[in-house]
């Protein structure tokens, strides 16, 4: 490939809406474990190493994700790879085509592999062909995608139609149309032609050769996205977009924006086993398959039932009844039929109406330097479990309308109070009057685990004033 090596890019903006309550704004889909040891996200980083044929500490891949989760990105790809990551963070949602095309700004001179982060494959062997049997075509200026061989009338998947085979590109065929979601009479006739696959969203193509067809077929994202990687700010982690540049760009799937007009297009066979777990039905059916049995641990009891699928940390019951999805959070049960589950982002988006949160957050709150768990909330108090990595610290901050209560329960911590630094141990009390500069620091090798209670009149997350912070946040008091 000469100069043009591969750089695989993740992409990590989808919130997956129909797996709530597990997945949510704050925490989606691909950052959670459903089948095997690691998180979708996770197991896309492995997928993406081995598409580079060496070693994890030679090589390197993009992310592109947004602020909210740049932590747990970096976080999570460090569990499993220990190359280089460029992690490229979204000022604003603008859909794939802007995010794909930051990064080829980025890296014109890059063979891109796109992938989702929230797909299921068991392994990386068929990726890994697809992508070998792509870059030829690649070469000759052909931006590729990878059809999936469809097993059922799905309507939550576009298609793909196959043209003609190119010359000299074995497996490679020009892509004669993309179709939309079809309804179900519609799937079914496409699945019956055997001439139409699934849409993965997956792309093998050169930068530059993607940046000159989306410059002709959508040159107002191609100019943003060119000043928004221009102006881009470059930390020790991470990439950031320039802000106003990018939120300029239309918000356009890449599909849209190229792929259905460009004549480039080209469409090679995915054969493997697949699934973008779009629903809690692909989750309870991926679980079955790979446990040969309901996913049903230990605790859980079923009298007179089948085919139910329990996502649950407490024991639960079910007695006569079959086919369904239970899903317990520490705020939220979901239940549905597995027939019913593409509703669950219905049922989702009412209940947000009622209460927003539920949409966004769980009630244990990721942070880049732990975890908190909102354990009660009252008019005036809210009490917290709260947990702090080794070596992590959080910001050095004032609150403005709230007094807390620390009481060490696990650790060791370095607290900060006022001019004053001292070591706690388990057990012992801190008391934070309002406006006293504060700050607890994990200077040990195990978790700091507290009890924090918080007394006041306004207890948002916003009532923060912070002087001092390791991860870049930025805040102020309401």
């Amino acid at each position: 490939m000469g100069s043009f090596s591969l750089l695989p890019v993740i992409l990590c903006g989808g919130s997956g809406t129909r797996l709530w309550p597990l997945s949510r704004e704050s925490y989606p889909k691909q950052f959670h474990r459903f089948i095997g040891a690691n998180t979708l996200f996770e197991d896309t980083v492995i997928r993406a190493v081995a598409l580079l044929g060496t070693t994890s500490s030679s090589a390197e891949i993009a992310i592109v994700c947004n602020e909210t989760h740049r932590f747990m990105a970096a976080e999570q790809a460090a569990r499993v790879f220990s190359g280089k990551v460029h992690i490229i963070l979204e000022p604003a949602a603008r859909n794939t085509a802007p995010a794909i095309a930051a990064v080829a700004h980025l890296f014109t001179n890059k063979t891109l592999v796109v992938l989702p982060s929230d797909h299921y494959m068991p392994t990386a062997q068929t990726l890994v062909h697809c992508v070998n049997a792509a870059l030829p075509a690649t070469v000759q200026g052909y931006l590729v995608t990878f059809g999936i061989t469809p097993t059922s009338p799905e309507t939550g998947y576009g298609y793909i139609a196959a043209g003609q085979l190119i010359q000299d590109l074995p497996g490679i065929s020009k892509v004669a149309k993309f179709l939309e979601k079809p309804n179900l009479e519609v799937a079914k006739t496409l699945l019956a032609s055997g001439t139409h696959t699934w849409n993965s969203g997956m792309f093998v193509m050169r930068a530059a050769d993607f940046l000159s067809e989306l410059k002709t077929y959508a040159p107002a994202v191609f100019e943003a996205t060119q000043t928004a990687a221009a102006q881009a700010k470059f930390e020790t982690d991470f990439v950031r977009l320039d802000k106003a540049a990018f939120e300029s760009s239309p918000s356009i799937s890449v599909d849209y924006a190229v792929f259905e007009h460009t004549t480039q297009a080209a469409v090679t066979p995915f054969n493997g086993t697949w699934s973008d777990l779009g629903s809690w039905s692909a989750v309870a059916d991926l679980a079955s398959n790979n446990s040969g049995a309901d996913d049903a641990p230990t605790q859980h009891v079923q009298i007179d039932s089948s085919s139910n699928h329990i996502h649950a940390s407490k024991p639960v019951a079910l007695v006569g009844v079959n086919d369904l999805v239970i899903v317990d959070t520490e705020d939220a049960l979901l239940i549905t039929h597995k027939a019913n589950s593409q509703q669950v982002k219905d049922a989702m988006a009412l209940l947000a109406k009622r209460t927003p949160d539920l949409a966004k957050n769980h009630r244990k709150v990721q942070r880049p330097w732990g975890w908190y768990d909102s354990l009660d909330v009252g008019t005036n108090h809210q009490v917290k479990r709260i947990m702090v990595k080794p070596g992590a610290s959080i910001s050095l901050q004032t609150h403005e309308h709230r007094a807390e209560h620390w009481v060490i329960i696990k650790g060791e911590a370095q607290i900060t109070l006022g001019k004053e630094v001292k070591t706690y141990q388990r057990y012992e009390h801190v008391f934070i009057p309002k406006q006293c500069l504060h700050r607890l620091q994990n200077v040990s090798k195990t978790d700091v685990e507290l009890i924090e209670v918080q007394c006041g009149d306004y207890l948002g997350e916003d009532d923060i004033v912070r002087y001092e912070d390791v991860y870049g946040r930025v805040a102020t008091p309401k």
